[in-house]
């Protein structure tokens, strides 16, 4: 005969027929601390925690929400073109993402997609290197 209410694990839980989701783990009983992806489901809610900041979108190693720890950031987030983040999880932040390009208010980027200033440094560059080129002809 088994005892339906031994705590195998001792973690004041009992499992066979009472509310211990694994009784062979202690860290894991009705209200345990989760520990988000690690594909163990801590708390017995019947799922591991893989949306930290509940936007919607699972985080970690095989998530797609790019930063788990702010629900103002996910893929159907809108490029914030002035604070230097990937935003919508694109993998491309501000200046060199396509959603800024040629926006004026929110971002340093011009009509070609260069940031302002980039191709002013290009052509002072290019400048300086004819200057060289000159300065080495007899």
């Amino acid at each position: 005969l088994v005892d339906d209410e031994l705590d195998y694990d001792y973690d004041g839980f009992t499992g066979c027929g009472g509310e211990d989701c694994n009784d062979n783990n202690p860290n894991a009983y009705p209200g345990a601390p989760e520990v988000p992806y690690d594909g163990i489901d801590q708390d017995c809610d019947g799922e591991d925690l893989t949306d930290i900041d509940g936007d919607g979108y699972a985080g970690g190693a095989y998530g797609e929400d790019c930063n788990d720890n702010d629900a103002e950031v996910s893929p159907d987030a809108d490029e914030d073109c002035s604070n230097g983040f990937d935003d919508d999880c694109d993998g491309i932040a501000d200046d060199f993402d396509d959603d800024c390009v040629g926006d004026d208010d929110d971002c340093s980027c011009d009509e070609t997609g260069m940031t302002r200033g980039t191709r002013a440094g290009n052509l002072a560059l290019l400048g300086l290197l004819a200057l060289l080129a000159l300065r080495r002809r007899p």
